[in-house]
């Protein structure tokens, strides 16, 4: 069995160096996750948003390029709602 392969022979699936972007809603959640951010800061998400709200990264930038070239986002979200008994 090789590094590539899982105990099945089967193939697994390998990700480039950087080609995994991790995400969080939170700034304590963001810094559990390994090279991982906030949701705001890495796709440029503004804090309100809604309809009329534009992007706020172009197409040409840095950010859309890391986007683009990612091949797994992960978002780690955990909404909490007050349950009212």
């Amino acid at each position: 069995m090789t590094d590539e392969e899982d105990q099945d022979g089967q193939e697994s699936p390998s990700l480039k160096s950087g080609a995994v972007m991790a995400a969080a809603s939170t700034g304590i959640a963001a810094l559990l996750l390994i090279g991982g951010g906030t949701v705001h800061r890495l796709f440029s998400v503004p804090n309100d948003v809604d309809d009329d709200v534009p992007p706020k990264t172009s197409a040409e930038s840095a950010g859309a390029k890391r986007l683009r070239d990612a091949e797994l986002i992960i978002i780690d979200v955990l909404f909490i709602s007050k349950i009212i008994i």
